[in-house]
């Protein structure tokens, strides 16, 4: 049985963890919206996450590397690569932290580290341009609504695919209604993290 001091340390301990957290969130947010770079924790996607589930795939990491990689460890790994001179790339900051675990006493710190292994993606030399490419979606179905709501959610600076516009069968008022809707809430995927507004003028 945890004693009462035992207890409220953990609840400290858990707090601390979830501002790291949040800031980790805000970081990654940052480097993909502004940066193009995407992160990623053991090939599992960290953009839009609650601080839970970044929390929540922490533990999952652990339990596949059998390191024990902390939130302290990605958000001080995420932190430096947001100061360094990145050039767009997907990271997988999971596998960073577990090589710093190992490593971290052959460097300074945490930014000399990541400086070292980013090497090959930083500064104007290493920058490769990224062609944005314009998608048009025939048709809106189920499949179509999926693709889209992806589309739109790995838009990030406008540098790689862009949705421009949907082909349907139909555009009278009554259809557009009925797609806006099917696109808010899907009966698997849940409500659409965005906002659909109906132009009916414009179609």
């Amino acid at each position: 049985m945890h004693t009462k001091e035992g207890f409220l340390a953990e609840v400290a301990a858990h707090i601390e963890e979830e501002k790291a957290a949040s800031r980790f969130n805000s970081i990654v947010s940052e480097l993909w919206f502004n940066r193009g770079i995407e992160m990623m924790l053991f090939f599992k996607d960290l953009l839009d996450k609650s601080t839970s589930e970044v929390l929540n795939i922490h533990n999952y990491a652990r339990k596949v590397v059998g390191k024990n990689i902390t939130i302290f460890d990605t958000h001080a790994i995420a932190e430096a690569v947001l100061k360094a001179d990145v050039n767009p790339a997907r990271i997988d900051v999971g596998r960073l932290a577990s090589e710093w675990c190992e490593e971290k006493n052959d460097y300074s710190d945490v930014d000399a580290f990541v400086a070292d292994k980013m090497a090959s993606f930083i500064g104007s030399e290493n920058r490769q341009d990224i062609e944005p490419k314009d998608v048009i979606l025939y048709g809106f179905g189920r499949i179509g609504r999926l693709l889209a709501r992806e589309l739109m959610a790995k838009e990030g600076r406008g540098e790689q695919l862009r949705l421009r516009a949907i082909v349907t069968r139909s555009n009278d008022d009554m259809s557009i209604q009925k797609r806006a809707s099917l696109l808010r809430m899907d009966s698997v995927h849940g409500h659409f993290p965005g906002t659909v507004i109906e132009d009916y003028e414009n179609k």
